[in-house]
C-alpha cells in the first residue's frame, strides 16, 4: 500500500512538472514579436519587429496599422521607399484616427512622400525621419510624442494639423521649413533643436500654437520663429531658448494673437533681420511680453503687450557724437511703444555713473544722466522710439567733465583775459602765482620782448599788472631794448627804475655810452645770491660823486 501511494505521488509530480515546462514553451512562443521583412498590413494587436531593411517601389503605404495596442520595433533597421517625389507613405498609423496604443521605435524612413502619418495618438522613439516630402505628418486629433527622434532633409520637417505634437530631445534641421502648425496644429518641444533650415525653424499658422523650451533656433534661411499675417490668432510661449544666426528675424509675430507671445529668459542675436519683430505693419495686434529677454550681446529687456521692434547697434555702429564717448553697443527700439520697456545695458567703462542718450534718427540727446553702473550693467526705462545707447561726455583734450573747466578745476583763461595755450600745467592762469607779470618765455623757452605790453590796444588793463616801466611806451623811454622787462616781478623791477632813469640823463661820455651798449647787449640776470645786478648808468654817478669829494678835500688843503 505505502509503495502504491509513493508510486502515484512520483507520477503526479513528474507530470505537473511536465506541464509546467509545456505552458511556460507556449507562453513565451506567445509573446516572441512578430518578425516582418517586407510591407506589410498589421490588423491585430501585439509587438512586432522589422528584421531586416525594407526597400521598395510601390507607392501606397508599405506598414499600415489597423489595430489597438501595436508596437513596431525597427531594430535600427531601414524603411526605404520610391523617393520624395512619388506617392506613398512609410508607416500609416490608423489613418482613420480610431486606433490607440501605438508605439514606433528605432526605425529609420526614408524616401516617401510622408515618412510617419499618424491620424490618433502614437509614440515615437529613438528614430530618423529623412529625405521625405513631410518627415512627420500629423493629423486630425491625438497626441503625438516624440523622444530622441531626428527629422532631416524633408521639404517640411514636421506638419501639425488639428493635432497635437510633444517632444523631447528632438532634431528638425536641414529641411526645406523646420515645423508648421496649422488649423489648430499644437507643439510643445523641449530640449530640442530647430536648426539649419532652409526656411523658417518654426511657422505657426492661425489657431496654432508653438511651446517650445530650453531649445536652440539656429542658422535657418528665414526667420527663427514666424507667426506669419495669416488667418486667425496664434498662441506662443517660448522659455530659456536661444534664437541665433537666422537669415530673417529671430522672433517674427505678424498675426494677432490670443495671447501674446511670451517670451521668458530667451536670448535673441545675430539675426540678419531684426532680433524681434512684432510688426504693427502687418497686422493691428501682434504683442509679445517678455521677460529677462536678452537682445544682441548686451542688452536685457522687459516688456508688457507690446508691438515693438529691437535690434542691437554695434558701438562702432552707432551714430557718432563729437562731444561724448559711448560706453557699449546700442539698442534700437521702434514700434509704436505703448508702455515703457524696461532696459538693462552693457557698460564698458571705469566710471561710477554714465548717461542714457537717444538718437531719433536725425541727432543724439541726452535723456538721462547719471545712472549707476552695478557689475558692468546700467538699468533704465524707455517709452519713445530711438536708438539708445550710454556714454560720458568729454573735452576738446579727451578727457570728461565741461570744457569750461580746466582738468584741477579753475577757470578756463578765457575768464582772465588769457588763451587756453598758456595755462600752467597746475591749473593757474597765465599771470603766475603771485597774480602780477607772466613768466617773459614763451613756448620755446626765449625771452619775450618787452615791446609784448599786457595792456590792449584801447589801454584798457587785460587781467596782467602793469610793466615796472613808467607808464610810458618803451619806444619813449630813451633806452635799448634790453632795458625792459627781465622776468622778475614788479617788487623786485622797481628797485632799478630810480638807476635806470639816471643813466637816461648822464649818457653824455663813451665810457658811459659802452656800458649802456654792453647792457643792451645781454640780458639781464640774478647774482648767485639772488640780488640783481647793478643797472646801467651807476658807475658814472659813483664816479662822479669820487671826483666832486677829491676836488673838495683839495680845496680844504689849500
Amino acid at each position: 500500500m505505502n509503495r502504491l501511494l509513493v508510486t502515484l505521488v512520483a507520477v503526479g509530480a513528474c507530470s505537473l512538472v511536465a506541464f509546467g515546462a509545456f505552458a511556460s514553451t507556449a507562453a513565451a512562443q506567445a509573446e516572441s514579436p512578430t518578425e516582418i521583412d517586407d510591407c506589410t498590413v498589421v490588423d491585430e494587436s501585439g509587438e512586432y519587429e522589422l528584421t531586416e531593411d525594407v526597400e521598395t517601389d510601390q507607392t501606397d503605404s508599405c506598414i499600415e496599422i489597423r489595430a489597438d495596442d501595436v508596437t513596431i520595433d525597427g531594430n535600427g533597421h531601414v524603411l526605404q521607399g520610391p523617393g520624395a517625389d512619388q506617392n506613398g507613405t512609410g508607416i500609416d498609423l490608423h489613418s482613420d484616427g480610431d486606433n490607440s496604443g501605438l508605439v514606433v521605435r528605432n526605425v529609420e524612413i526614408a524616401g516617401w512622400s510622408t515618412g510617419l502619418y499618424a491620424g490618433g495618438d502614437y509614440e515615437l522613439e529613438d528614430a530618423v525621419v529623412r529625405d521625405n516630402g513631410d518627415g512627420l505628418h500629423h493629423h486630425q486629433g491625438g497626441a503625438e510624442r516624440l523622444e530622441n527622434v531626428t527629422v532631416e532633409n524633408n521639404d517640411r520637417g514636421m506638419y501639425s494639423m488639428m493635432a497635437g505634437t510633444s517632444g523631447t530631445d528632438v532634431t528638425v534641421r536641414e529641411n526645406g521649413v523646420g515645423i508648421v502648425g496649422e488649423d489648430g496644429g499644437n507643439y510643445g518641444l523641449e530640449s530640442s533643436r530647430l536648426v539649419d533650415n532652409d526656411e523658417a525653424g518654426a511657422k505657426i499658422l492661425h489657431s496654432s500654437q508653438l511651446n517650445l523650451s530650453d531649445s536652440t533656433v539656429s542658422g535657418n534661411g528665414g526667420h527663427g520663429l514666424y507667426f506669419p499675417p495669416y488667418g486667425f490668432p496664434v498662441w506662443g510661449y517660448v522659455e530659456n531658448t536661444t534664437v541665433t544666426d537666422n537669415g530673417g528675424d529671430g522672433i517674427h509675430v505678424a498675426n494677432d494673437v490670443h495671447d501674446p507671445v511670451r517670451l521668458v529668459d530667451v536670448t535673441v542675436r545675430n539675426n540678419d533681420g531684426h532680433e524681434v519683430n512684432a510688426n504693427p505693419e502687418e497686422s493691428k495686434s501682434p504683442l509679445v511680453t517678455a521677460t529677462g529677454l536678452q537682445v544682441g550681446q548686451s542688452a536685457t529687456t522687459a516688456f508688457d503687450e507690446e508691438s515693438v521692434r529691437l535690434e542691437p547697434v554695434d558701438r562702432d555702429d552707432l551714430p557718432p557724437r563729437e562731444d561724448a564717448t559711448a560706453t557699449g553697443d546700442g539698442l534700437n527700439v521702434s514700434g509704436p511703444v505703448d508702455g515703457p520697456v524696461q532696459l538693462e545695458l552693457g557698460v564698458d567703462a571705469d566710471d561710477e555713473t554714465v548717461d542714457l542718450w537717444r538718437h531719433d534718427g536725425t541727432g543724439w540727446e541726452t535723456v538721462e544722466e547719471d545712472l549707476a553702473v552695478s557689475d558692468g550693467t546700467v538699468e533704465t526705462s524707455v517709452d519713445r522710439n530711438g536708438t539708445y545707447a550710454t556714454g560720458t561726455e568729454t573735452d576738446d583734450s579727451g578727457g570728461t567733465g565741461d570744457d569750461s573747466d580746466d582738468s584741477d578745476g579753475s577757470e578756463d583763461d578765457s575768464q582772465d583775459g588769457t588763451d587756453d595755450t598758456g595755462d600752467d600745467s597746475d591749473g593757474t592762469d597765465d599771470t603766475g602765482d603771485s597774480g602780477e607779470d607772466s613768466d617773459p618765455s614763451d613756448d620755446n623757452g626765449d625771452k619775450s620782448t618787452p615791446t609784448q605790453t599786457p595792456s590792449d590796444d584801447d589801454g584798457e588793463k587785460d587781467g596782467k599788472t602793469d610793466t615796472p616801466t613808467d607808464s610810458k611806451d618803451s619806444s619813449d623811454c630813451g633806452c635799448s631794448a634790453a632795458d625792459g622787462d627781465d622776468g622778475e616781478s614788479d617788487e623786485n623791477s622797481t628797485s632799478t627804475d630810480e638807476p635806470t632813469d639816471s643813466a637816461d640823463d648822464q649818457q653824455q661820455t663813451d665810457e658811459t655810452e659802452d656800458e649802456t651798449t654792453a647792457d643792451a647787449d645781454t640780458q639781464d640776470t640774478d647774482d648767485d645770491d639772488g640780488s640783481q645786478a647793478d643797472a646801467p648808468g651807476f658807475e658814472p654817478v659813483v664816479a662822479l660823486v669820487a671826483l666832486l669829494a677829491g676836488a673838495l678835500l683839495a680845496r680844504r688843503r689849500e
